[in-house]
Protein backbone atom coordinates (compact mmCIF):
# COMPACT_ATOMS: atom_id res chain seq x y z
CA UNK A 1 0.00 0.00 0.00
CA UNK A 2 0.77 3.31 -1.07
CA UNK A 3 2.33 5.67 1.41
CA UNK A 4 -0.04 9.38 1.66
CA UNK A 5 1.48 12.41 1.08
CA UNK A 6 0.96 15.06 4.34
CA UNK A 7 -1.03 17.31 1.92
CA UNK A 8 -3.54 14.19 1.12
CA UNK A 9 -3.95 13.31 4.89
CA UNK A 10 -4.39 17.39 5.64
CA UNK A 11 -7.16 17.43 2.87
CA UNK A 12 -8.50 13.90 3.61
CA UNK A 13 -9.13 15.14 7.41
CA UNK A 14 -10.73 18.15 6.54
CA UNK A 15 -12.74 16.46 4.34
CA UNK A 16 -13.92 13.78 6.39
CA UNK A 17 -14.13 15.98 9.33
CA UNK A 18 -16.58 18.69 7.06
CA UNK A 19 -18.54 15.41 6.23
CA UNK A 20 -19.27 14.14 9.65
CA UNK A 21 -19.77 17.77 10.68
CA UNK A 22 -23.22 18.14 8.80
CA UNK A 23 -24.40 14.91 9.89
CA UNK A 24 -23.79 15.62 13.27
CA UNK A 25 -25.56 18.87 13.04
CA UNK A 26 -28.82 17.15 11.51
CA UNK A 27 -28.49 14.28 14.62
CA UNK A 28 -25.39 15.33 16.96
CA UNK A 29 -25.85 11.93 19.44
CA UNK A 30 -25.97 9.95 16.12
CA UNK A 31 -23.40 6.79 15.96
CA UNK A 32 -21.41 6.10 13.21
CA UNK A 33 -21.41 3.18 11.72
CA UNK A 34 -18.43 0.52 11.78
CA UNK A 35 -17.84 0.99 8.27
CA UNK A 36 -17.33 5.15 9.25
CA UNK A 37 -15.12 3.98 12.16
CA UNK A 38 -13.06 2.48 9.90
CA UNK A 39 -12.38 5.16 7.21
CA UNK A 40 -11.97 7.24 9.83
CA UNK A 41 -9.25 5.16 11.98
CA UNK A 42 -7.31 4.54 7.97
CA UNK A 43 -7.07 8.57 8.27
CA UNK A 44 -5.97 8.65 11.93
CA UNK A 45 -3.41 6.10 11.48
CA UNK A 46 -1.89 8.02 8.20
CA UNK A 47 -1.73 11.02 10.03
CA UNK A 48 -0.24 9.36 13.20
CA UNK A 49 2.53 8.13 10.85
CA UNK A 50 3.30 12.03 10.18
CA UNK A 51 3.16 12.56 14.08
CA UNK A 52 5.25 10.23 14.97
CA UNK A 53 7.94 11.76 16.23
CA UNK A 54 5.73 15.19 18.03
CA UNK A 55 5.18 14.70 21.79
CA UNK A 56 1.71 15.93 20.83
CA UNK A 57 0.94 12.24 19.91
CA UNK A 58 0.31 10.92 22.87
CA UNK A 59 -2.27 13.46 23.20
CA UNK A 60 -4.42 12.64 20.46
CA UNK A 61 -7.04 10.27 20.61
CA UNK A 62 -8.55 6.90 18.18
CA UNK A 63 -11.08 5.01 17.99
CA UNK A 64 -10.75 0.53 18.34
CA UNK A 65 -12.01 -0.94 15.40
CA UNK A 66 -13.27 -3.76 16.93
CA UNK A 67 -15.88 -2.21 19.31
CA UNK A 68 -19.29 -3.32 19.63
CA UNK A 69 -22.79 -1.26 18.07
CA UNK A 70 -23.14 -0.85 21.58
CA UNK A 71 -19.85 1.86 22.19
CA UNK A 72 -20.08 3.21 18.63
CA UNK A 73 -18.45 6.58 19.04
CA UNK A 74 -20.73 9.53 18.27
CA UNK A 75 -20.73 12.25 15.36
CA UNK A 76 -19.50 14.82 18.24
CA UNK A 77 -16.87 12.88 18.87
CA UNK A 78 -15.01 12.32 15.79
CA UNK A 79 -15.60 15.90 14.66
CA UNK A 80 -13.72 16.83 18.11
CA UNK A 81 -10.75 13.97 17.31
CA UNK A 82 -10.42 15.05 13.96
CA UNK A 83 -9.87 18.86 14.55
CA UNK A 84 -7.57 17.73 17.40
CA UNK A 85 -5.29 15.87 14.36
CA UNK A 86 -5.91 18.58 11.74
CA UNK A 87 -4.77 21.43 14.37
CA UNK A 88 -1.52 19.24 14.82
CA UNK A 89 -0.93 18.50 11.35
CA UNK A 90 -1.24 21.92 11.21
CA UNK A 91 1.32 22.97 14.07
CA UNK A 92 3.39 20.29 12.28
CA UNK A 93 3.37 22.31 8.78
CA UNK A 94 3.41 25.66 10.29
CA UNK A 95 6.58 24.57 12.29
CA UNK A 96 8.78 23.58 9.34
CA UNK A 97 7.43 26.74 7.24
CA UNK A 98 8.94 29.44 10.01
CA UNK A 99 11.80 27.36 10.45
CA UNK A 100 13.05 27.52 6.58
CA UNK A 101 11.66 30.83 6.50
CA UNK A 102 13.94 31.97 9.39
CA UNK A 103 16.86 30.59 7.94
CA UNK A 104 19.10 31.58 4.23
CA UNK A 105 19.71 29.19 1.59
CA UNK A 106 22.88 28.80 2.67
CA UNK A 107 22.33 28.22 6.44
CA UNK A 108 19.73 25.46 4.43
CA UNK A 109 22.33 23.83 2.80
CA UNK A 110 24.42 24.16 5.76
CA UNK A 111 22.69 22.53 7.84
CA UNK A 112 21.63 19.51 5.38
CA UNK A 113 25.25 19.13 5.16
CA UNK A 114 25.70 19.01 8.73
CA UNK A 115 22.85 16.35 9.02
CA UNK A 116 24.41 14.24 6.45
CA UNK A 117 27.56 14.14 7.86
CA UNK A 118 26.31 12.99 10.72
CA UNK A 119 23.94 10.23 8.88
CA UNK A 120 27.26 8.84 7.24
CA UNK A 121 28.98 8.29 10.77
CA UNK A 122 25.99 6.53 12.70
CA UNK A 123 25.71 4.08 9.45
CA UNK A 124 29.06 3.00 9.72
Amino acid sequence: MATMTEEQVFKMLESMQDEIKTLSSKKHDAKLSRLKVKMVNKLIGAARELLSSETVLEYLEEFDDEIDDEILPQYSDVVIILRQYIDALTELRNGRIEITKALSDDELKQIEEIYSNAQSRLSK
